[in-house]
């Protein structure tokens, strides 16, 4: 929840922080530095999505499409609202590119998990005998 109300407050703040006063940002070396910004922030929003969703319990078939499926549209959706949210700001704008990046986040979330399940299964499997 904390970490959504980060991606809030940046999303919702007139000039994004870590942009100084002349405008210049750490990241000016980078094309579109906010792209990566967003793809970093949206990877690990939607690794906590994975834990929160992580202890529910819900039939076979469902219960790995949740614990995949579910950090994805909840990003997607989320990174939707927030660039709605920056549209009407002064200096913001609302980009279907920071939309692509915030998704590819969870993607890759989602894939580095996918690789690591079976561990974390056979981990949490010992646990629980």
């Amino acid at each position: 929840m904390g970490w959504a109300w980060f991606i809030f407050w940046i999303s919702s703040t007139p000039a994004s922080p870590g942009i100084g006063a002349d405008g210049t940002s750490l990241f000016d070396f980078l094309p579109r530095a906010d792209l990566f910004a967003h793809f970093a922030v949206y990877l690990v929003f939607s690794w906590f999505v994975m834990l929160a969703v992580l202890p529910i319990k819900v039939c076979k078939p469902l219960n790995v499409s949740l614990h995949f499926a579910m950090p994805v549209i909840i990003a997607g959706v989320y990174g939707i609202s927030m660039e709605l949210v920056q549209d009407p700001i002064p200096n913001r704008t609302a980009d279907a590119l920071d939309v692509v990046a915030d998704i590819l986040g969870a993607m890759t979330t989602v894939v580095v998990a996918a690789g690591l399940w079976p561990k974390i299964k056979r981990l949490c499997d010992s646990i629980a005998a």
